[in-house]
């Protein structure tokens, strides 16, 4: 079963009171280490089309399949870069 990629939005925390919001591309243009750093440090949120927070299981989940995809279709590294 598919993933359906529903995420509009990263949040990512720089401080108590400042946030960036970035696209999926954008995020997915960070090296695989900065992702995961953020990650483990709970600096990121994943915001739906609808303006709602996903679980963030639910949003690595989704993101695993979607460079997964493109990795097998030769197209992670031209359609990120």
């Amino acid at each position: 079963m598919e993933q359906e990629i529903n995420i509009a939005q990263v949040s990512v925390k720089n401080s108590d009171t400042d946030y960036d919001l970035i696209t999926l591309h954008e995020f997915l243009k960070k090296s695989a280490g900065e992702r995961t750093e953020l990650v483990m440090q709970k600096r990121i949120e994943f915001i739906n089309y609808q303006g709602g927070k996903i679980p963030l299981l639910e949003a690595l989940k989704a993101i695993t399949a979607l460079i997964k995809k493109l990795r097998e279709e030769g197209k992670f590294f031209t359609s990120v870069g």
